[in-house]
């Protein structure tokens, strides 16, 4: 076996069998300790998650919380992945800016890297300058990933062309999506 070699189980508390939740973490802290490799699990703190890792003695485990790394940690992190998603298409003070708004939210960075780049490829100057002069005047933690995705769905139902009747539409499948209380898939 590869020394130092690193296994990664990303979104744990993503699966829907909580048995099998409960098995894999049981099986990775029965074993783990002969075997010459490491596992990095990430997960929310589910309850169940959470209860059975804090179980474990300190040797057998390592926890670190996201949100209690020191933002200017994280945020330079994403600053960096916003530059090598972005490249050359982006300013240093937009990539900046880009960076400070995402605080120590990955998934605004990912989101929007996603919507600023709509075909995979060139940045759409237009697409970046709305998100960076989007303003939002609540001081809630998540309140700029609300404003993003704000953004990003008012741009979708006001594309040129689309019929009133085609955005009402829209907005119909966006509420029932919202409203429903079963994971979408």
């Amino acid at each position: 076996m590869i020394k130092g070699l690193v296994v990664v189980i990303d979104a744990l508390d993503e699966c829907s069998n909580t048995n099998g939740v409960r098995t894999v973490l049981d099986v990775l802290f029965r074993t783990t300790p002969s075997l010459a490799l490491k596992f990095f699990v990430t997960s929310r703190p589910e309850p169940d998650i959470r209860h059975r890792i804090e179980a474990q003695s300190d040797h057998n485990r390592s926890v670190c919380v996201l949100h209690e790394i020191e933002k200017s940690l994280v945020e330079a992190d994403i600053k960096l992945y916003l530059c090598d998603e972005l490249g050359n298409g982006v300013s240093e003070h937009d990539l900046i800016k880009l960076a400070k708004r995402s605080g120590n939210l990955f998934i605004y960075a990912a989101t929007a890297i996603r919507y600023i780049r709509p075909t995979g490829t060139m940045v759409d100057p237009d697409r970046l300058e709305t998100i960076l002069t989007s303003s939002t005047n609540s001081g809630f933690q998540h309140s700029e990933i609300d404003k993003l995705y704000t953004t990003i769905l008012e741009a979708a139902m006001h594309q040129s062309g689309r019929e009133p009747q085609e955005q009402q539409q829209m907005r119909l499948i966006l509420w029932t999506a919202v409203c429903t209380r079963e994971q979408q898939r």
